[in-house]
This record gives structure tokens, sequence and C-alpha cells, in this order.
């Protein structure tokens, strides 16, 4: 059975249980026997349990039978998919990539949006990360005549925005991101380093926007305005997790955000154009405008 076929009876099988009131064994039975992947044959108890046990160690999640409800499964720890986990990433994208396999037919009809990423780099990358060894990349930073190359530990791995981030640490403590599709070669390094274990890479990343940190930059009260169609997108999807509405009127929506400011925060604010508007810091209102009378002047008088 090929490691596709099984990964796919997984994702089906969390996704059958994923309910409060869970499924008796007769009822999973009939789900399995109505679905693609059973190519008309029963699930037997041994691979049921054989399956409870790969979830558990792949995804985190444990199936439990609840006696009291009538031997139902169900997932033991639902509160684990709606955390911002790697493992809920995985189990995010295998279940896409399961439904596209099943709709082969309509692929001129599902559009997708591509990840920039060398997935040979990704791959040593994770590697080194794994065994805890340095790397030696060559970088090419746009807009730049010549590639350059750093040592350093690979800390942790950021995906944002359709690309790949690496996390990594010089030898004098100093930390940098780099896009992996600005990577021109990357060398794993025979040398090792010991991970602090009190670094934590969602903390580190806890008080930005996206990838660009600046820890000069201090932690900012701020209160956006939205309105229009904007109010219900920013609801469903927040912009950081910070975010908390404090106003709401017929018109528009106030959210606060405590968060330090960086570029790629105010390219974004200005990518919304006139459906958000700044309330506070008033430098940032200031900074909003001068971006947006400067982008003004290029139209003017053409």
């Amino acid at each position: 059975m090929k490691i596709s076929l099984l990964l796919r009876q997984y994702i089906w099988l969390v996704n059958a249980l994923n309910s409060q009131r869970g499924l008796s064994f007769a009822e999973l039975q009939d789900h399995w026997l109505r679905s693609d992947l059973s190519e008309g044959q029963p699930l037997s108890r041994a691979t049921f349990n054989r399956h409870k046990d790969a979830i558990e160690d792949i995804f985190g999640l444990y199936v439990v039978c609840d006696r009291s409800n009538g031997y139902r499964y169900r997932i033991g720890n639902r509160r684990v998919l709606s955390e911002d986990s790697l493992q809920t990433w995985m189990l995010s994208t295998l279940t896409v990539n399961q439904l596209l396999h099943e709709a082969c037919a309509l692929q001129e009809r599902i559009l997708i949006e591509p990840v920039l990423a060398d997935n040979e780099l990704l791959h040593l990358i994770i590697r080194a990360m794994k065994t805890n060894h340095r790397v030696h990349i060559t970088y090419q930073k746009y807009n730049t005549a010549e590639a350059k190359e750093h040592d350093v530990e690979p800390l942790c791995l950021k995906l944002f925005r359709q690309r790949w981030y690496l996390l990594g640490r010089f030898d004098d403590d100093f930390m940098a991101v780099f896009a992996i599709d600005r990577m021109v070669e990357v060398e794993i390094r025979p040398d090792t380093f010991t991970p602090n274990p009190d670094f934590s890479p969602a903390d580190y990343f806890d008080e930005y926007f996206g990838v660009i940190t600046d820890q000069r930059q201090p932690l900012e009260h701020v209160v956006l305005r939205f309105k229009g169609y904007q109010r219900h997108y920013i609801d469903d999807l927040p912009l950081h997790h910070s975010q908390r509405l404090i106003h709401t009127t017929d018109a528009y929506d106030d959210y606060e955000y405590r968060l330090r400011i960086t570029p790629d925060f105010v390219y974004h604010l200005l990518s919304m154009g006139a459906t958000v508007e700044v309330r506070e810091p008033k430098w940032l209102k200031q900074q909003v405008v001068k971006e947006m009378r400067q982008a003004l002047r290029q139209y003017v008088g053409k």
C-alpha cells in the first residue's frame, strides 16, 4: 500500500470522527464502505486500531471510545484542530490535497496559488534542523549584484504569503530571516549546535505582523477602523492574534492590536486602500498618509 494512500485514509478517519457526537464502529463502517477509499472492502478492527495510533503519532490527535454514549468513537482532543500548529497546518493541507486528488477531472476549474520555494533546499534545511547542524547559505537579495554567504544555525521555518522563510542565528547571537526562494545554494555543515531550550520561535514572531522583525521598534497600541466589505474579511481573517473588537457601528468597526510596527505591516495597510483608517498611533497615520501621497504623485498629471 502506498504511503499516500495511507495518509488519505488517516485524513478521512480524522474528518469522519471530528464531531462531539462521534460514530459507532458500525456507523463508521457504513461511511467507510460508501467512500472511494474503501474500494468495497470493509475496515477491519486491526486496521482501525493501527490508523488510530498513526493519527496520534503524526497529528497529535487521539481517538477515544465514549462508552456512555453507545460506544461511539471521536477525536478526544478536538481543541488541537483550532490551534495554530504544524500538525493543524499539515492536516489542513493534506485534507485539501485529498479533495483535489478526488477532483482530478476538475483540474482546469480549480485554481491554486504557487508557493515559492525550492523543495530540495527546503528538504536540506529541514534535515539540518532535525540533526542540529549548521547550514552554509549562498543568498542573493533583490537588487544586489552579488550573492553573499552566511553560516547560521537553522532555528525555524515560517510560511508567510506563499513564501517559506528561515530564521537563522549567527555566532554573535544575531538573528536574521532568509527567504528560501532567494537562496542560491544550501550546504549542511559538519559542525552541530545545541538549541537553546528556552528559545521559542512562536514567541519570537509573536509581536510582529509577518516575517520582518526589529527589536528596536517599541511594542505599540494600534487602533484600526475598517469600513465596507473589509469589516467582514478582518473578522474572519484577523491581521494579528492580538486583534480585538473595541467598537462597532453600522458604518465601521474599530479593532485594537498590540504589536511592533514594521514595513510589511504598513504596506499591508496601504494595500487595503480606503477600507481601513489608522486611528492610533498618530505617527503611523502620518506614515500611511505620506506613502499615499508619494504614490499619488506618480499618477497626477499623467
